[in-house]
């Protein structure tokens, strides 16, 4: 189901499922003749400034971010850029005023600046890869708890990982 299903000589990807969808087991699939297609369909149906419950949100952010996993291995790459970046501008709009008891979706956001980096050294496109890393080293230095090992662990990870994106910038200049 990941992939999408093929059905009446079609190849369709599941965009998500409401809680009365699975209940009464339906689910909604857009067709287009690209992922991009899809994605710009969807969005229309896509009303994130109508959603009231914080449930709602933490589900949308996550949403985005399976998205944007299924457009990165289609190797959009641009698509599931914008994604990550709205998911961001969800956390921003909606959790970091009225609910900043809410780190997993902002810890979720940094894992998905991490793996965006990943993308950009695939593609050998050494600043965005330092762009998305500094992204994600903020985020984790607001919200990790200043005692934690998990902490000290992924902060160092992803300094050393910046530093040697500073140092193939520089190789590459």
């Amino acid at each position: 189901m990941p992939k999408g299903i093929d059905f009446g000589g079609n190849h369709c990807h599941l965009f998500g499922a409401s809680n009365s969808q699975l209940k009464d087991h339906s689910f909604w699939f857009i067709k287009g003749l690209t992922l991009h297609e899809i994605h710009q369909k969807q969005q229309l149906l896509s009303q994130n400034d109508q959603i009231l419950n914080l449930g709602t949100f933490v589900a949308r952010l996550g949403y985005h971010k399976d998205i944007a996993n299924i457009l990165v291995e289609a190797d959009q790459f641009d698509v599931a850029l914008g994604l990550y970046m709205r998911a961001l501008e969800i956390y921003r709009e909606h959790f970091t005023e009225r609910h900043p008891e809410v780190l997993t979706s902002n810890q979720n956001i940094a894992h998905c600046f991490r793996a965006m980096a990943t993308k950009c050294v695939e593609k050998q496109l050494w600043q965005d890869a330092l762009e998305f890393c500094q992204q994600a080293l903020k985020i984790y230095e607001d919200v990790l708890p200043s005692d934690s090992t998990e902490r000290e662990s992924i902060l160092k990870s992803l300094k050393n990982d910046m530093n040697q994106l500073l140092e193939l910038i520089k190789s590459n200049t």
